[in-house]
């Protein structure tokens, strides 16, 4: 069986895509940007600093920029269980056939992937470095490197997982 016919998979009628993705951008939009109000929320003084900031997307807070990246990211992770819950329980489907066609996920494949991409942009980056020393500061931090290193491993994959899924699994076998 092909990725694409996948969609035959499950309940697939036209009104469960339009439900489905109405799910999907409220727990995407709407709760997902409760961890982000609630960390403005801390940082403002009162109400109408808040909706100031509101207006500049809380930039203007004084939010720890690794805080409000997380805080950001985890936007699409509750995106993506909104994706996980609407396969599961308003198409009836295991959500590993929006991503494969086999039986489960090829993990190995994925590390290849991983591995490979890792390894053109490190040295990419020591080829910048190398050609252009000047253009670079040495601003290590410990802990604030930390805290960045974790959401960059463990939140932001999940904020590209949420769009390939969205864009190429959900939407794309939906379209089908």
């Amino acid at each position: 069986m092909t990725f694409l016919q996948q969609v035959f998979k499950g309940k697939n009628e036209w009104w469960r895509y339009v439900l489905g993705l109405l799910v999907i951008l409220l727990g995407w939009q709407l709760f997902g940007i409760i961890p982000l109000v609630v960390v403005a929320v801390t940082h403002a003084q009162d109400l109408s600093d808040f909706q100031r900031a509101a207006a500049d997307n809380f930039s203007t807070l004084g939010i720890d920029n690794n805080l409000y990246l997380f805080s950001v990211l985890l936007m699409f992770a509750i995106g993506l269980l909104s994706i996980v819950w609407v396969v599961r329980f308003i198409h009836k489907r295991s959500f590993t056939s929006l991503i494969t066609s086999r039986k489960k996920i090829d993990w190995k494949r994925f590390a290849f992937a991983f591995g490979l991409w890792f390894l053109f942009s490190t040295t990419m980056i020591f080829v910048d470095y190398f050609s252009d020393p000047e253009a670079f500061i040495w601003n290590f931090k410990p802990v604030p490197f930390m805290f960045l290193l974790l959401v960059s491993f463990v939140v932001m994959p999940l904020q590209t997982s949420f769009e390939e899924v969205l864009f190429r699994g959900y939407l794309m076998q939906g379209l089908g």
